[in-house]
């Protein structure tokens, strides 16, 4: 099995339960907040946010998630679906 950055997901979720999310896409890391905001970082930021709470200096719990890859793509899985007869508007 490869293991990829991109197949995973750091979960830092503090005592209040608010949970920050960081995960790898092809244009590099990025940060999915509490309130639902993305921003993008690179692979410093994403280190200075993990490495205190890893250490234990912060009071949160740090979480790796395995993200299962999307086996089919969604413009394949459109074109399936036309092609299979059913309507759009069921999206």
């Amino acid at each position: 099995m490869r293991m990829k950055n991109t197949d995973y997901v750091i979960c830092m979720t503090s005592r209040g339960g608010r949970t920050w999310r960081y995960l790898k896409d092809k244009r590099g890391w990025k940060q999915k907040v509490p309130e639902g905001q993305v921003h993008r970082m690179t692979p410093e930021q994403v280190l200075n946010h993990l490495l205190p709470a890893v250490a234990q200096i912060k009071p949160v719990s740090v979480k790796v998630v395995y993200r299962v890859p999307n086996p089919m793509p969604r413009a394949k899985w459109l074109k399936r679906l036309e092609e299979s007869g059913q309507a759009k508007a069921s999206l």
